[in-house]
């Protein structure tokens, strides 16, 4: 998926204005690269991506790859089936 989606993330992450936002949930997020591009380009922002658990460290590791382990975390749903994550940062 990054490989159909990494020019589209890149786009988004550099030619919207996330100047007043803090967050980000990406929803099926598989791999992370849209909350990862925006961490990249916004160092702000903190994000979180949802997808099944099987997903988790393949997404840990493509964010820690890019320096914003620390910004960004994976939280394990189904969207199908799971409520939205509550979620809070410490």
């Amino acid at each position: 998926m990054t490989g159909l989606s990494h020019g589209a993330n890149l786009a988004i992450g550099t030619k919207l204005p996330w100047s007043r936002y803090r967050s980000l949930m990406d929803v099926g997020t598989a791999q992370g690269d849209l909350v990862v591009q925006l961490a990249l380009a916004h160092p702000h922002i903190t994000g979180i991506g949802v997808d099944l658990p099987e997903v988790g460290l393949i997404f840990e590791e493509y964010a820690s790859q890019h320096g914003v382990g620390g910004r960004v975390r994976f939280v394990a749903g189904d969207l199908f089936a799971d409520p939205l994550p509550a979620v809070t940062w410490s």
